[in-house]
């Protein structure tokens, strides 16, 4: 081969050559731009779960601090009625003479509060049956959208026990011997006065079906305590978990 073949030949290779590896460059370029194309989409998609789920936690912290708030009115309300049936069983035991009416009547009032905890699941179950739990990240939140309704219901079924006995069995035995207007007065003053029909503490105090009612009352309010105690303590380390997760 003479000269001129050899260099049309290193020529056209030389050609080739610099066309593949603008055609590698090209390839590159456009790998690079899908790659970070892509990388922008996910960051975009992951800007808006994060933005989609602090609009969740708003709305759920309000809900859990409203329950709260709830529960916490509940249980002052339950601890009342813990107390003065506490009260009451002593006195069954002492001698109810060396009580003014007056203080008989407010203990009686006082036991009756059939107050219960009617928490709200609106946000939580809305974020469960949406199926936007997903986009909350923290593990101890999800966990507590999943079992917090159980756990609040299965602390409601002692409150309710509890009330159907005060309504069904307590209100009615006391009725026979005190009437219920002396001792409405205690619980929200807007009774205006008494009763015609006089007081028969002797009566009520030999009752022994009234005694055991109340004792049952007492003992119950114990364990309800103590499960509303749980149900508070749980609202109030996830309150402050969701509060931590809105802010960061």
């Amino acid at each position: 081969m003479n000269f001129l073949g050899r260099k049309r030949r290193s020529f056209v290779k030389n050609k080739f050559g610099r066309y593949l590896a603008y055609v590698g460059g090209e390839i590159v370029l456009v790998v690079i731009g899908i790659l970070l194309a892509l990388e922008i989409n996910n960051w975009n998609e992951a800007r808006k779960d994060r933005e989609s789920e602090k609009l969740l936690l708003k709305g759920l912290v309000e809900e859990m601090i409203s329950n709260r708030d709830e529960l916490v009115k509940t249980m002052s309300y339950h601890k009342r009625s813990e107390s003065a049936s506490k009260k009451l069983t002593q006195i069954y035991h002492d001698d109810y003479h060396q009580y003014k009416s007056r203080e008989l009547d407010s203990l009686f009032a006082e036991v009756q509060w059939a107050w219960t905890f009617d928490p709200k699941f609106g946000v939580l179950n809305s974020i469960k049956t949406t199926g936007k739990i997903s986009v909350i990240q923290n593990p101890k939140i999800q966990s507590f959208i999943n079992s917090f309704e159980e756990v609040a219901n299965d602390s409601r079924e002692e409150a309710l026990t509890i009330r159907s006995l005060i309504i069904t069995q307590f209100m009615p035995t006391v009725n026979q011997y005190i009437s219920a207007n002396e001792r409405a007065k205690y619980l929200n003053g807007k009774i205006v006065g008494g009763s015609k029909f006089p007081s028969d503490y002797n009566g009520l105090f030999n009752n022994h079906a009234a005694e055991s009612i109340i004792a049952y009352i007492y003992f119950w309010r114990i364990d309800e305590h103590e499960e509303e105690e749980a149900v508070l303590k749980l609202l109030n380390e996830n309150i402050s978990v969701v509060e931590s997760e809105i802010k960061k």
